[in-house]
């Protein structure tokens, strides 16, 4: 990477064109698209659920499990049982879910 220009504060990213850091919540010119179609929560794998907005990796891992052990969701409110998983990212994820 470049150096940076002698006027930079000590922790600015490098001039590379793509960012080091980003800020939390920020969303990445570098992520997952988001889906084109609606998400099934009785068949999607877990890379498919963490593309949909509000849903890490790992809230995907719960998800996928739990429908291991309790079977496919009858509603998308359903996830609300998900360890893990809170209103506010239900009210995120919901519009690329069904059931």
């Amino acid at each position: 990477a470049p150096p940076l220009p002698a006027s930079a504060p000590p922790d600015a990213a490098p001039r590379s064109g793509r960012a080091v850091r980003s800020a939390p919540g920020a969303v990445s010119s570098l992520a997952a698209p988001l889906p084109s179609a609606p998400v099934s929560l009785t068949s999607a794998t877990v890379a498919q659920l963490a593309r949909v907005p509000g849903l890490t990796k790992l809230l995907a891992e719960h998800i996928v499990a739990f429908r291991k052990t309790h079977g496919a969701f009858r509603t998308v409110s359903d996830l609300l049982l998900v360890p893990g998983m809170t209103p506010g990212v239900l009210a995120q994820a919901q519009p690329y879910l069904v059931p």
